[in-house]
């Protein structure tokens, strides 16, 4: 697991720890053995965003395709969240968001 910190505009510090996740498909693997498992390998970033003023601590969970895409919360059945407060949002394109995004593709075209 990599972890590396950005900045945002506004003076905005953000840390990210970016890993590897795997997801397998499985069927009836002990009833018939000779079906294999498929996996997906994606990206999945934690970005943690904290306001010292306002003592509040945002979480957000992204994840990226095999290819570098971004995936949205509708194309994945694990949902994307923010978590604000120790309570879980759904993710929204919001511009802190979008910001985020642009960072770390940017952070990691260097």
């Amino acid at each position: 697991m990599a972890h590396y910190t950005i900045d945002l505009p506004g003076n905005i510090t953000v840390d990210v720890h970016k890993g590897k996740l795997f997801k397998k498909k499985a069927g009836f693997f002990k009833q018939w053995p000779w079906i294999k498992f498929s996996s997906e390998v994606r990206t999945g970033y934690l970005v943690t965003v904290e306001n010292l003023l306002q003592k509040m601590k945002t979480e957000y969970h992204l994840l990226k395709s095999k290819e570098g895409a971004w995936l949205a919360p509708e194309e994945y059945e694990l949902s994307l969240a923010i978590k604000i407060q120790g309570r879980w949002h759904p993710l929204t394109d919001d511009p802190i968001t979008l910001a985020i995004k642009k960072a770390i593709d940017d952070y990691e075209n260097k």
